[in-house]
Protein backbone atom coordinates (compact mmCIF):
# COMPACT_ATOMS: atom_id res chain seq x y z
CA UNK A 1 0.00 0.00 0.00
CA UNK A 2 1.22 3.51 -0.81
CA UNK A 3 -0.32 5.92 1.64
CA UNK A 4 -3.81 5.71 3.06
CA UNK A 5 -6.23 4.17 0.56
CA UNK A 6 -3.71 4.23 -2.30
CA UNK A 7 -2.36 1.01 -3.77
CA UNK A 8 0.02 -0.21 -6.44
CA UNK A 9 0.12 -3.87 -7.52
CA UNK A 10 2.27 -5.40 -10.28
CA UNK A 11 2.24 -8.66 -12.22
CA UNK A 12 5.48 -9.60 -13.98
CA UNK A 13 5.78 -11.67 -17.19
CA UNK A 14 2.01 -11.98 -17.59
CA UNK A 15 2.32 -13.64 -21.01
CA UNK A 16 4.23 -16.57 -19.52
CA UNK A 17 1.60 -17.65 -17.00
CA UNK A 18 -0.01 -21.04 -17.49
CA UNK A 19 -2.74 -21.66 -20.03
CA UNK A 20 -4.39 -25.07 -19.61
CA UNK A 21 -7.01 -26.37 -21.98
CA UNK A 22 -9.47 -28.63 -20.22
CA UNK A 23 -10.42 -31.91 -21.82
CA UNK A 24 -13.14 -31.91 -24.45
CA UNK A 25 -14.76 -34.65 -22.37
CA UNK A 26 -15.79 -31.86 -20.00
CA UNK A 27 -17.97 -29.75 -22.33
CA UNK A 28 -18.85 -27.32 -19.55
CA UNK A 29 -15.23 -26.51 -18.84
CA UNK A 30 -13.21 -23.77 -20.47
CA UNK A 31 -9.60 -22.90 -21.10
CA UNK A 32 -7.86 -21.93 -17.86
CA UNK A 33 -5.85 -18.74 -18.40
CA UNK A 34 -3.83 -18.12 -15.23
CA UNK A 35 -2.97 -14.53 -16.15
CA UNK A 36 -6.57 -13.57 -16.83
CA UNK A 37 -7.77 -15.40 -13.70
CA UNK A 38 -5.32 -13.64 -11.39
CA UNK A 39 -6.01 -10.24 -12.95
CA UNK A 40 -9.78 -10.65 -12.67
CA UNK A 41 -9.60 -11.83 -9.07
CA UNK A 42 -7.36 -8.93 -8.04
CA UNK A 43 -9.48 -6.41 -9.94
CA UNK A 44 -12.72 -7.63 -8.36
CA UNK A 45 -11.20 -7.63 -4.87
CA UNK A 46 -9.91 -4.07 -5.23
CA UNK A 47 -13.23 -2.81 -6.53
CA UNK A 48 -15.12 -4.48 -3.70
CA UNK A 49 -12.88 -2.82 -1.08
CA UNK A 50 -11.59 0.46 -2.52
CA UNK A 51 -14.19 1.54 -5.06
CA UNK A 52 -14.85 5.28 -4.87
CA UNK A 53 -17.73 6.20 -7.16
CA UNK A 54 -16.43 4.06 -10.01
CA UNK A 55 -12.73 4.86 -9.63
CA UNK A 56 -9.86 3.16 -7.80
CA UNK A 57 -7.16 5.12 -5.89
CA UNK A 58 -4.15 3.33 -7.38
CA UNK A 59 -2.83 1.24 -10.25
CA UNK A 60 -2.53 -2.36 -11.44
CA UNK A 61 0.71 -2.79 -13.41
CA UNK A 62 1.02 -5.65 -15.92
CA UNK A 63 4.49 -6.18 -17.37
CA UNK A 64 5.69 -8.83 -19.80
CA UNK A 65 7.98 -9.63 -22.66
CA UNK A 66 6.24 -10.21 -25.98
CA UNK A 67 5.37 -13.79 -26.85
CA UNK A 68 2.47 -14.58 -29.20
CA UNK A 69 -0.36 -12.59 -30.78
CA UNK A 70 -3.48 -12.63 -28.60
CA UNK A 71 -1.47 -13.10 -25.40
CA UNK A 72 -2.78 -11.40 -22.27
CA UNK A 73 -1.02 -8.06 -22.73
CA UNK A 74 -2.00 -8.03 -26.40
CA UNK A 75 -5.65 -8.47 -25.45
CA UNK A 76 -5.40 -5.66 -22.88
CA UNK A 77 -3.86 -3.39 -25.54
CA UNK A 78 -6.87 -3.99 -27.78
CA UNK A 79 -9.18 -3.34 -24.83
CA UNK A 80 -7.35 -0.05 -24.22
CA UNK A 81 -8.63 1.26 -27.56
CA UNK A 82 -12.08 1.54 -25.96
CA UNK A 83 -11.19 1.79 -22.26
CA UNK A 84 -9.28 5.03 -21.63
CA UNK A 85 -8.44 3.97 -18.07
CA UNK A 86 -5.90 1.48 -19.50
CA UNK A 87 -2.46 2.87 -20.31
CA UNK A 88 -0.29 0.92 -22.81
CA UNK A 89 3.37 1.27 -23.75
CA UNK A 90 5.44 -1.08 -25.88
CA UNK A 91 9.21 -0.74 -26.21
CA UNK A 92 12.08 -2.45 -27.96
CA UNK A 93 15.28 -3.28 -26.10
CA UNK A 94 17.12 -0.29 -27.61
CA UNK A 95 14.33 2.15 -26.72
CA UNK A 96 14.69 1.47 -23.00
CA UNK A 97 18.43 2.20 -22.79
CA UNK A 98 20.19 5.59 -22.51
CA UNK A 99 20.91 7.36 -25.76
CA UNK A 100 24.32 6.46 -27.17
CA UNK A 101 24.48 2.96 -25.69
CA UNK A 102 23.85 1.40 -29.11
CA UNK A 103 25.35 2.11 -32.54
CA UNK A 104 23.75 4.88 -34.56
CA UNK A 105 23.99 2.78 -37.71
CA UNK A 106 20.94 0.56 -38.30
CA UNK A 107 19.70 -2.21 -40.57
CA UNK A 108 16.17 -3.01 -41.73
CA UNK A 109 14.01 -5.94 -40.71
CA UNK A 110 10.60 -6.89 -42.08
CA UNK A 111 8.45 -8.31 -39.29
CA UNK A 112 6.76 -11.53 -40.37
CA UNK A 113 3.05 -12.22 -40.65
CA UNK A 114 0.83 -15.04 -41.93
CA UNK A 115 2.36 -14.80 -45.41
CA UNK A 116 6.05 -15.05 -44.46
CA UNK A 117 8.55 -15.22 -41.63
CA UNK A 118 10.56 -12.24 -40.41
CA UNK A 119 13.64 -11.42 -42.49
CA UNK A 120 16.66 -9.12 -42.52
CA UNK A 121 16.51 -6.90 -45.63
CA UNK A 122 19.44 -6.14 -47.90
CA UNK A 123 17.53 -4.02 -50.46
CA UNK A 124 17.41 -6.84 -53.03
CA UNK A 125 14.06 -8.33 -51.92
CA UNK A 126 10.73 -7.94 -53.68
CA UNK A 127 7.28 -7.52 -52.19
CA UNK A 128 8.36 -5.71 -49.04
CA UNK A 129 5.55 -4.41 -46.83
CA UNK A 130 6.85 -0.99 -45.69
CA UNK A 131 4.36 -0.89 -42.79
CA UNK A 132 6.08 -3.93 -41.24
CA UNK A 133 9.68 -2.73 -41.60
CA UNK A 134 11.61 -1.67 -38.49
CA UNK A 135 15.03 -0.07 -38.05
CA UNK A 136 17.34 -2.01 -35.71
CA UNK A 137 20.73 -0.91 -34.31
CA UNK A 138 23.64 -2.72 -35.89
CA UNK A 139 24.51 -4.19 -32.46
CA UNK A 140 21.75 -6.82 -32.97
CA UNK A 141 22.63 -7.83 -36.57
CA UNK A 142 24.03 -11.26 -35.63
CA UNK A 143 20.99 -12.24 -33.54
CA UNK A 144 18.53 -11.15 -36.22
CA UNK A 145 20.40 -13.04 -38.95
CA UNK A 146 20.52 -16.26 -36.90
CA UNK A 147 16.81 -16.33 -35.93
CA UNK A 148 14.79 -13.35 -37.20
CA UNK A 149 11.47 -14.34 -35.58
CA UNK A 150 12.99 -14.98 -32.16
CA UNK A 151 14.95 -11.71 -32.34
CA UNK A 152 11.85 -9.75 -33.33
CA UNK A 153 10.12 -11.07 -30.25
CA UNK A 154 12.98 -10.89 -27.73
CA UNK A 155 14.68 -7.64 -28.81
CA UNK A 156 12.06 -5.63 -30.74
CA UNK A 157 9.29 -6.60 -28.30
CA UNK A 158 6.87 -7.59 -31.09
CA UNK A 159 4.85 -10.83 -30.68
CA UNK A 160 5.26 -13.33 -33.51
CA UNK A 161 3.01 -16.11 -34.76
CA UNK A 162 5.41 -18.89 -33.85
CA UNK A 163 9.14 -19.09 -33.27
CA UNK A 164 9.34 -22.60 -34.74
CA UNK A 165 6.24 -23.15 -36.90
CA UNK A 166 5.47 -26.64 -38.17
CA UNK A 167 4.95 -25.18 -41.65
CA UNK A 168 8.04 -23.01 -41.86
CA UNK A 169 7.47 -21.86 -45.44
CA UNK A 170 4.47 -19.66 -44.69
CA UNK A 171 4.59 -18.18 -48.19
CA UNK A 172 3.43 -21.57 -49.54
CA UNK A 173 0.19 -21.25 -47.55
CA UNK A 174 -0.43 -17.89 -49.19
CA UNK A 175 0.53 -19.26 -52.60
CA UNK A 176 -1.91 -22.16 -52.18
CA UNK A 177 -4.79 -19.75 -51.64
CA UNK A 178 -3.67 -17.28 -54.31
CA UNK A 179 -3.62 -20.06 -56.90
CA UNK A 180 -7.05 -21.19 -55.76
CA UNK A 181 -8.33 -17.64 -56.18
CA UNK A 182 -6.83 -17.43 -59.69
CA UNK A 183 -8.50 -20.73 -60.53
CA UNK A 184 -11.85 -19.28 -59.50
CA UNK A 185 -12.28 -21.20 -56.23
CA UNK A 186 -14.57 -19.50 -53.72
CA UNK A 187 -15.71 -20.33 -50.22
CA UNK A 188 -18.98 -22.27 -50.73
CA UNK A 189 -20.69 -20.99 -47.60
CA UNK A 190 -22.25 -17.72 -46.47
CA UNK A 191 -19.49 -17.27 -43.85
CA UNK A 192 -16.14 -18.67 -42.78
CA UNK A 193 -17.51 -19.11 -39.25
CA UNK A 194 -21.09 -20.34 -38.80
CA UNK A 195 -23.32 -21.92 -36.18
CA UNK A 196 -25.44 -23.98 -38.63
CA UNK A 197 -28.37 -22.80 -36.49
CA UNK A 198 -28.95 -19.42 -38.13
CA UNK A 199 -31.22 -18.96 -41.13
CA UNK A 200 -28.46 -16.99 -42.82
CA UNK A 201 -25.97 -19.90 -42.58
CA UNK A 202 -26.25 -21.95 -45.73
CA UNK A 203 -24.26 -23.69 -48.43
CA UNK A 204 -23.63 -22.01 -51.81
CA UNK A 205 -23.69 -25.08 -54.10
CA UNK A 206 -22.75 -23.13 -57.25
CA UNK A 207 -19.23 -22.69 -55.83
CA UNK A 208 -18.50 -26.42 -55.70
CA UNK A 209 -16.65 -28.36 -58.43
CA UNK A 210 -19.25 -28.71 -61.19
CA UNK A 211 -18.42 -30.29 -64.57
CA UNK A 212 -20.43 -30.84 -67.73
CA UNK A 213 -21.80 -34.34 -68.16
CA UNK A 214 -20.22 -36.60 -70.76
CA UNK A 215 -22.07 -36.89 -74.13
CA UNK A 216 -24.70 -39.61 -74.42
CA UNK A 217 -22.76 -42.61 -75.84
CA UNK A 218 -25.72 -43.55 -78.06
CA UNK A 219 -26.18 -40.18 -79.73
CA UNK A 220 -22.71 -38.65 -79.10
CA UNK A 221 -24.55 -35.45 -78.17
CA UNK A 222 -24.33 -33.41 -74.99
CA UNK A 223 -26.92 -34.11 -72.34
CA UNK A 224 -29.07 -30.97 -72.16
CA UNK A 225 -30.89 -29.69 -69.08
CA UNK A 226 -34.45 -29.12 -70.30
CA UNK A 227 -35.01 -26.25 -67.84
CA UNK A 228 -31.98 -24.16 -68.78
CA UNK A 229 -31.37 -25.51 -72.32
CA UNK A 230 -27.69 -25.70 -71.33
CA UNK A 231 -25.38 -28.73 -71.09
CA UNK A 232 -26.28 -30.65 -67.95
CA UNK A 233 -23.80 -30.39 -65.09
CA UNK A 234 -23.02 -32.51 -62.06
CA UNK A 235 -20.44 -32.46 -59.31
CA UNK A 236 -17.10 -34.01 -60.20
CA UNK A 237 -17.34 -37.73 -59.53
CA UNK A 238 -14.79 -37.74 -56.76
CA UNK A 239 -14.46 -39.70 -54.53
CA UNK A 240 -14.67 -37.10 -51.77
CA UNK A 241 -13.13 -37.26 -48.30
CA UNK A 242 -14.28 -35.47 -45.14
CA UNK A 243 -12.88 -35.10 -41.65
CA UNK A 244 -14.67 -33.46 -38.72
CA UNK A 245 -13.03 -32.25 -35.50
CA UNK A 246 -15.98 -32.20 -33.12
CA UNK A 247 -16.62 -29.99 -30.11
CA UNK A 248 -19.64 -28.70 -28.27
CA UNK A 249 -19.04 -25.35 -26.59
CA UNK A 250 -15.34 -24.91 -25.74
CA UNK A 251 -13.67 -25.00 -29.14
CA UNK A 252 -14.96 -24.69 -32.66
CA UNK A 253 -15.80 -27.70 -34.78
CA UNK A 254 -13.60 -28.00 -37.85
CA UNK A 255 -15.21 -29.36 -41.02
CA UNK A 256 -13.24 -30.09 -44.20
CA UNK A 257 -14.01 -31.82 -47.51
CA UNK A 258 -11.49 -32.48 -50.28
CA UNK A 259 -11.18 -34.54 -53.45
CA UNK A 260 -8.43 -35.53 -55.85
CA UNK A 261 -8.67 -33.78 -59.21
CA UNK A 262 -5.62 -35.25 -60.95
CA UNK A 263 -1.94 -35.85 -60.43
CA UNK A 264 1.37 -34.05 -60.69
CA UNK A 265 4.98 -35.17 -61.17
CA UNK A 266 6.98 -33.95 -58.18
CA UNK A 267 10.79 -33.99 -58.09
CA UNK A 268 12.59 -35.50 -55.10
CA UNK A 269 16.30 -35.05 -54.46
CA UNK A 270 18.89 -33.08 -56.43
CA UNK A 271 21.12 -33.46 -59.48
CA UNK A 272 21.75 -37.02 -60.59
CA UNK A 273 19.94 -38.33 -57.52
CA UNK A 274 16.75 -36.53 -58.52
CA UNK A 275 13.71 -38.78 -58.80
CA UNK A 276 10.12 -38.05 -59.72
CA UNK A 277 6.93 -39.15 -58.03
CA UNK A 278 3.40 -38.94 -59.32
CA UNK A 279 1.39 -37.45 -56.49
CA UNK A 280 -2.27 -36.38 -56.25
CA UNK A 281 -3.52 -32.86 -56.86
CA UNK A 282 -6.09 -32.14 -54.13
CA UNK A 283 -8.81 -29.50 -54.18
CA UNK A 284 -10.27 -28.14 -50.94
CA UNK A 285 -14.03 -28.11 -51.45
CA UNK A 286 -15.01 -26.90 -48.00
CA UNK A 287 -13.10 -25.68 -44.95
CA UNK A 288 -15.48 -24.43 -42.29
CA UNK A 289 -15.38 -23.28 -38.67
CA UNK A 290 -18.56 -24.16 -36.77
CA UNK A 291 -19.09 -22.44 -33.41
CA UNK A 292 -21.73 -22.51 -30.70
CA UNK A 293 -24.38 -19.77 -30.79
CA UNK A 294 -24.56 -17.31 -27.91
CA UNK A 295 -25.60 -19.17 -24.73
CA UNK A 296 -25.95 -22.36 -26.75
CA UNK A 297 -23.96 -25.31 -28.00
CA UNK A 298 -23.04 -26.86 -31.33
CA UNK A 299 -25.66 -29.32 -32.54
CA UNK A 300 -23.79 -32.43 -33.65
CA UNK A 301 -26.82 -33.44 -35.70
CA UNK A 302 -26.50 -30.24 -37.77
CA UNK A 303 -22.96 -31.27 -38.73
CA UNK A 304 -24.29 -34.60 -40.05
CA UNK A 305 -27.05 -32.73 -41.88
CA UNK A 306 -24.38 -30.80 -43.78
CA UNK A 307 -22.89 -34.12 -44.91
CA UNK A 308 -26.32 -35.27 -46.10
CA UNK A 309 -26.78 -32.04 -48.04
CA UNK A 310 -23.45 -32.49 -49.82
CA UNK A 311 -24.27 -36.13 -50.58
CA UNK A 312 -27.66 -35.19 -52.02
CA UNK A 313 -25.94 -32.70 -54.33
CA UNK A 314 -23.95 -35.58 -55.77
CA UNK A 315 -20.78 -35.86 -53.68
CA UNK A 316 -19.68 -39.50 -53.60
CA UNK A 317 -17.89 -39.89 -50.27
CA UNK A 318 -15.22 -42.57 -50.03
CA UNK A 319 -14.50 -41.86 -46.37
CA UNK A 320 -15.81 -39.67 -43.54
CA UNK A 321 -13.89 -39.54 -40.27
CA UNK A 322 -14.32 -37.90 -36.89
CA UNK A 323 -11.91 -36.93 -34.18
CA UNK A 324 -12.28 -39.50 -31.42
CA UNK A 325 -14.16 -37.21 -28.97
CA UNK A 326 -17.94 -37.58 -29.21
CA UNK A 327 -17.75 -39.49 -32.48
CA UNK A 328 -19.24 -42.89 -31.64
CA UNK A 329 -22.89 -41.92 -32.11
CA UNK A 330 -22.29 -39.95 -35.32
CA UNK A 331 -20.25 -42.77 -36.84
CA UNK A 332 -22.98 -45.31 -36.04
CA UNK A 333 -25.67 -43.09 -37.56
CA UNK A 334 -23.60 -42.41 -40.69
CA UNK A 335 -23.05 -46.14 -41.17
CA UNK A 336 -26.81 -46.51 -41.22
CA UNK A 337 -27.00 -43.79 -43.87
CA UNK A 338 -24.54 -45.63 -46.11
CA UNK A 339 -21.35 -43.65 -45.31
CA UNK A 340 -18.02 -45.33 -44.71
CA UNK A 341 -17.16 -43.57 -41.44
CA UNK A 342 -14.57 -44.19 -38.74
CA UNK A 343 -12.58 -42.34 -36.06
CA UNK A 344 -9.27 -40.63 -36.82
CA UNK A 345 -7.19 -38.58 -34.37
CA UNK A 346 -4.68 -36.15 -35.84
CA UNK A 347 -3.56 -35.39 -32.26
CA UNK A 348 -2.33 -38.92 -31.52
CA UNK A 349 -0.50 -39.31 -34.83
CA UNK A 350 1.18 -36.41 -36.66
CA UNK A 351 1.27 -38.27 -40.01
CA UNK A 352 -1.84 -36.48 -41.39
CA UNK A 353 -0.15 -33.13 -40.70
CA UNK A 354 3.06 -34.36 -42.34
CA UNK A 355 1.08 -35.27 -45.46
CA UNK A 356 -0.69 -31.91 -45.38
CA UNK A 357 2.61 -30.02 -45.16
CA UNK A 358 4.11 -32.04 -48.02
CA UNK A 359 1.11 -31.33 -50.24
CA UNK A 360 1.37 -27.60 -49.51
CA UNK A 361 5.13 -27.52 -50.20
CA UNK A 362 4.66 -29.51 -53.44
CA UNK A 363 2.01 -27.08 -54.67
CA UNK A 364 -0.46 -29.98 -54.85
CA UNK A 365 -3.11 -28.51 -52.56
CA UNK A 366 -5.37 -25.80 -53.94
CA UNK A 367 -7.74 -23.83 -51.72
CA UNK A 368 -9.81 -20.68 -51.86
CA UNK A 369 -8.93 -17.73 -49.64
CA UNK A 370 -9.73 -18.75 -46.05
CA UNK A 371 -8.14 -16.42 -43.44
CA UNK A 372 -9.01 -18.62 -40.45
CA UNK A 373 -7.35 -21.66 -42.03
CA UNK A 374 -4.33 -19.60 -43.13
CA UNK A 375 -3.74 -18.34 -39.57
CA UNK A 376 -4.09 -21.82 -38.07
CA UNK A 377 -1.69 -23.39 -40.58
CA UNK A 378 0.85 -20.60 -40.00
CA UNK A 379 0.83 -20.98 -36.21
CA UNK A 380 0.68 -24.73 -35.54
CA UNK A 381 3.92 -26.13 -34.12
CA UNK A 382 5.34 -29.44 -32.96
CA UNK A 383 5.50 -29.95 -29.20
CA UNK A 384 9.10 -30.79 -28.28
CA UNK A 385 8.03 -33.14 -25.46
CA UNK A 386 5.13 -35.07 -27.00
CA UNK A 387 5.83 -34.69 -30.71
CA UNK A 388 2.21 -33.68 -31.26
CA UNK A 389 1.16 -30.86 -33.55
CA UNK A 390 -0.24 -28.13 -31.32
CA UNK A 391 -1.25 -24.48 -31.44
CA UNK A 392 0.32 -21.63 -29.45
CA UNK A 393 -1.30 -20.51 -26.18
CA UNK A 394 -4.74 -18.98 -26.79
CA UNK A 395 -4.52 -20.18 -30.41
CA UNK A 396 -6.57 -22.78 -32.26
CA UNK A 397 -6.29 -25.41 -34.98
CA UNK A 398 -9.77 -26.87 -35.43
CA UNK A 399 -10.09 -26.20 -39.18
CA UNK A 400 -6.45 -27.16 -39.77
CA UNK A 401 -7.07 -30.47 -37.96
CA UNK A 402 -10.07 -31.13 -40.18
CA UNK A 403 -8.10 -30.39 -43.34
CA UNK A 404 -5.18 -32.59 -42.23
CA UNK A 405 -7.56 -35.51 -41.70
CA UNK A 406 -9.29 -35.03 -45.06
CA UNK A 407 -5.97 -34.77 -46.93
CA UNK A 408 -4.79 -37.93 -45.15
CA UNK A 409 -7.72 -39.89 -46.58
CA UNK A 410 -7.30 -38.38 -50.05
CA UNK A 411 -3.60 -39.33 -50.13
CA UNK A 412 -4.37 -42.87 -49.02
CA UNK A 413 -7.28 -43.18 -51.45
CA UNK A 414 -5.07 -42.10 -54.32
CA UNK A 415 -2.32 -44.55 -53.29
CA UNK A 416 -4.88 -47.39 -53.23
CA UNK A 417 -6.22 -46.56 -56.69
CA UNK A 418 -9.41 -44.69 -55.80
CA UNK A 419 -10.34 -42.48 -58.76
CA UNK A 420 -7.80 -44.17 -61.05
CA UNK A 421 -10.18 -43.61 -63.97
CA UNK A 422 -9.08 -39.96 -64.07
CA UNK A 423 -6.53 -38.78 -66.58
CA UNK A 424 -3.28 -37.48 -65.13
CA UNK A 425 -3.31 -33.69 -65.10
CA UNK A 426 -0.98 -31.18 -63.52
CA UNK A 427 -3.53 -28.63 -62.32
CA UNK A 428 -7.18 -28.10 -61.45
CA UNK A 429 -8.32 -25.46 -63.92
CA UNK A 430 -8.56 -24.84 -67.62
CA UNK A 431 -6.46 -21.71 -67.13
CA UNK A 432 -3.59 -23.73 -65.69
CA UNK A 433 -3.83 -26.42 -68.37
CA UNK A 434 -3.53 -23.75 -71.06
CA UNK A 435 -0.44 -22.43 -69.26
CA UNK A 436 1.17 -25.90 -69.29
CA UNK A 437 0.39 -26.38 -72.99
CA UNK A 438 1.97 -23.01 -73.76
CA UNK A 439 5.02 -23.97 -71.73
CA UNK A 440 5.40 -27.22 -73.71
CA UNK A 441 5.16 -25.32 -76.99
CA UNK A 442 7.96 -23.05 -75.78
CA UNK A 443 10.09 -26.08 -74.91
CA UNK A 444 9.61 -27.62 -78.38
CA UNK A 445 10.57 -24.29 -79.87
CA UNK A 446 13.85 -24.47 -77.93
CA UNK A 447 14.44 -27.99 -79.28
CA UNK A 448 13.84 -26.84 -82.86
CA UNK A 449 16.31 -23.98 -82.36
CA UNK A 450 18.92 -26.34 -80.92
CA UNK A 451 18.86 -24.81 -77.41
CA UNK A 452 19.95 -27.35 -74.73
CA UNK A 453 17.24 -28.36 -72.23
CA UNK A 454 17.61 -28.92 -68.49
CA UNK A 455 16.76 -32.28 -66.85
CA UNK A 456 13.42 -30.90 -65.66
CA UNK A 457 12.53 -29.61 -69.15
CA UNK A 458 13.42 -32.95 -70.76
CA UNK A 459 11.23 -34.75 -68.22
CA UNK A 460 8.26 -32.48 -68.89
CA UNK A 461 8.38 -33.32 -72.60
CA UNK A 462 8.32 -37.07 -72.00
Amino acid sequence: MLGEGVFSAAFDEMNFYAIVEKSKQNPEGATYDQAATLYNRMSRRLKSRLNARGTLPGHLWMISSARYPNDFTERKAVEALQDKSIFVRQYSAWETKPKGQFMAETFRVEVGDVTRRSRVLDDSEDGINPERVIEVPLDFKEQFEKDPDAAVRDFAGIPVLSIRPFIGRREMITQMMQEGKRDGLQHPFTGFTVTLQDEHDHLLPERLDWVEDEPDPRTKKLIIDLKTKLPKQSLRMGPYYAHIDLSRTIDATGFAVVHVVGSKNVSRGFGRERKYEQRPMIRVDLALEIVAPLHGEILISSVRELLYQLRDLGMMFNKVSYDTWGSVESIQILHGEGFDAEPLSVDKDSTPYEMLKEAIYDGRLVCYDMPILAMELATVRRDDKTGKIDHPPAGKKDVADALAGAVWWAENGYANGAGSQWKSIAAVSQRTRFAIESENEALWDKVNRGVPLTEDEIYRLK
